[in-house]
């Protein structure tokens, strides 16, 4: 592993840490549905990232559970994050529409 990887790890693992704990505080404070689901996005992405590191690493098999050649945790952590922000969003407009 070269020091350009080490450091774009340690940016990811820093912002993405940095993210998620930004997003659960601005959750507790508005206890609103719509920004539980985009916490939740962002949550399962820093996830994924943690996951990446660790089958980097070596420490854990991410990418050998596979369904027809297709390995299924890395599909699962790259999609349910915009999953959720869609989600998020469309709670979000719904809600903004309904008061109108």
């Amino acid at each position: 592993m070269t020091n350009q990887m080490v450091v774009a790890i340690i940016i990811k693992l820093f912002f993405g840490f940095l993210a998620a704990l930004t997003s659960l505080l601005l959750w507790s404070k508005t206890r609103d549905g719509a920004w539980l689901l985009m916490v939740l996005g962002v949550v399962f992405l820093y996830l994924e990232t943690l996951l990446q590191i660790l089958d980097s690493f070596g420490f854990i098999l991410y990418k050998k559970i596979e369904f027809s050649s297709i390995p299924i945790l890395p599909l699962i952590f790259e999609v349910v994050p915009f999953f959720f922000f869609a989600l998020g969003m469309f709670v979000f407009l719904l809600r903004i529409r309904r008061f109108k």
